[in-house]
């Protein structure tokens, strides 16, 4: 799990690099070109850098589970048939666990853990209870605040990537953006992936 945190952390750094770029261009330049199409960059990667941890999270949970360092959640008890490797549920050795690795990495790649109802389903087959729960607990914040708000980010990537960020009102204008709200998005983001990262060692 540390190293999926790791490299969520590169992930992150590298979302900010491109902000640094934004500014320092922003200056050299006196604001004559327009940059928002870095800002917008900036919220697809910070998308994709929880989507990716996520999907580690529970790629590494499920291994865990079944190499007995994790008690294994009745969900994946249940979808054991999909993960099967093995004719058996015991402790499997290296040669079993590859094949696990590359069996989960199969049944994932086309799924996308953005949304929070998605992210909800991943990890009930690594860990009991509802993990937004778990996060609102460690966020010290109402558990209905954080999942909007990530439905909200989520939807704002979504109108990025798919709709050029066309505001459909006023057509050929985009949505604003700004660095204050990528800072903001980006900082919430962290927070909800290390407090995903503090209730699965729990």
């Amino acid at each position: 799990m540390e190293k999926a945190l790791l490299q969520f952390n590169e992930n992150l750094k590298k979302v900010c690099d491109l902000g640094g770029i934004a500014n320092a261009v922003g200056i050299l330049t006196h604001g004559s070109l327009d940059l928002s199409d870095l800002l917008r960059a900036q919220v697809v990667f910070t998308v994709s850098a929880l989507d990716q941890v996520v999907h580690e999270f529970i790629r590494v949970g499920i291994i865990e589970s079944f190499s007995g360092i994790r008690v294994k959640c009745d969900l994946l008890n249940r979808r054991f048939s999909e993960f099967q490797v093995i004719d058996t549920q015991t402790e499997i050795g290296i040669s079993e666990l590859n094949q696990l690795d590359a069996r989960i990495r199969e049944l994932h790649s086309y799924k996308t853990f953005q949304r929070p109802k998605k992210i909800a389903e991943g990890f009930s087959l690594i860990s009991k209870g509802d993990i937004w729960e778990k996060v609102a607990k460690e966020l010290n914040f109402p558990e209905v605040d954080i999942v909007k708000r990530l439905e909200l980010i989520v939807d704002r990537r979504n109108k990025i990537a798919h709709e050029a960020d066309l505001d459909p009102v006023n057509p050929g204008f985009r949505w604003p953006i700004d660095s204050g709200q990528i800072d903001e998005t980006v900082a919430f983001i962290d927070s909800v992936a290390k407090a995903m990262y503090n209730a699965l060692k729990t």
